[in-house]
């Protein structure tokens, strides 16, 4: 009986794990701010996420990922999820737009 209850526990942990790294790991990659010049999509990474850090404006900091947003830093910044894109309220433009250029997520580039 001991043996069952230490194999459930070892199934449930591994579980538990394999769903938090499918969730929290949903919104990696480079997004690039929507604005169209001439025609064009703006190709600039604005945005780098990976995991639980994430590059913006060349800066690094800490964010947590969940199911419908990305929270950075304790709720300094909030991206939320919308129609494929990340979307963060800015007081001085409003609402503004990432969209998602590619899957790279290598916070040490430029």
């Amino acid at each position: 009986m001991k043996e069952i209850k230490i194999i459930l526990l070892c199934f449930l942990t591994l579980i538990t794990t394999a769903c938090n790294q499918s969730i929290n790991h949903k919104y990696d990659g480079s997004y690039s701010m929507n604005i169209q010049m001439f025609g064009m999509a703006n190709s600039k990474k604005d945005l780098i996420i990976n995991g639980n850090k994430i590059k913006y404006i060349d800066e690094i900091w800490n964010c947590r990922q969940y199911g419908d947003k990305v929270d950075v830093e304790n709720g300094k910044m909030i991206f939320t999820y919308v129609d494929g894109d990340l979307v963060v309220n800015v007081p001085t433009l409003g609402k503004v737009r990432y969209v998602r250029i590619s899957g790279d997520n290598d916070l040490t580039k430029k």
